[in-house]
């Protein structure tokens, strides 16, 4: 059982910006049932949990799998693409000198976050990256990840910008810290209750270091 300071990071909005390819899918999912969003007016879904955001779109479940299979084809075109969120480079590099273990828990596929890692030159620096898809089922990929890597989950914290990332954590008895510059606002990360609630990448190594 590995008794270090585990820190794991979700993908897609917490470390990668890649949030308006996010955006973009639901907005056209959004105008094939007759419902126009505009941009301006996309802060109000991010103010929302993602369940509340698939009853407003009135999106029946079964079709969820084909949406999160789409929004992963648009990563893998856009990988190439998609920066670092400012600030956050120097947070991995630090929490890696002081001998924390670093990992990932994503959606995306092991490969994109390879690419990303390594042309935005923090590869090598994460001990590992774990691939699961579920989309209200992240609890139970994340206990996988836990089990596989084997972790002692009471030393872990867990970083995500989506409701959903802190439920999750709270499933598998782990704390964790909500980002607001990812895809759900405070308003919505706060009613989920994370341990903490931050909204720059730098309060990161304050609550971390």
């Amino acid at each position: 059982m590995n008794t270090s300071k585990t820190v794991i990071f979700d993908f897609d909005g917490t470390i990668a910006d890649s949030t308006n390819v996010v955006i973009n899918v639901l907005m056209d999912v959004a105008k094939k049932r007759g419902l126009e969003i505009d941009l301006k007016d996309i802060n109000k879904y991010r103010d929302i949990s993602t369940k509340e955001l698939v009853k407003q779109l009135n999106i029946p479940i079964y079709q969820l799998p084909n949406i999160q299979k789409r929004i992963g084809r648009e990563l893998d075109k856009n990988i190439g693409n998609v920066k670092m969120f400012h600030g956050l480079k120097e947070v991995p590099m630090k929490l890696n000198k002081e001998g924390i273990v670093l990992g990932i828990l994503t959606s995306n596929s092991e490969k994109n976050v390879d690419i990303f890692l390594k042309r935005t030159a923090v590869g090598g620096i994460f001990d590992f990256v774990y691939s699961g898809s579920s989309i209200f089922g992240k609890g139970k990929v994340f206990s996988k990840l836990l089990k596989k890597e084997k972790i002692d989950r009471r030393n872990v914290i867990y970083v995500g910008d989506d409701t959903r990332d802190i439920e999750a954590a709270k499933e598998v008895g782990v704390r964790s810290i909500a980002v607001t510059w990812g895809f759900n606002t405070r308003i919505a990360l706060s009613k989920v209750n994370p341990d903490w609630l931050i909204s720059k990448p730098k309060e990161l190594l304050q609550v971390l270091g």
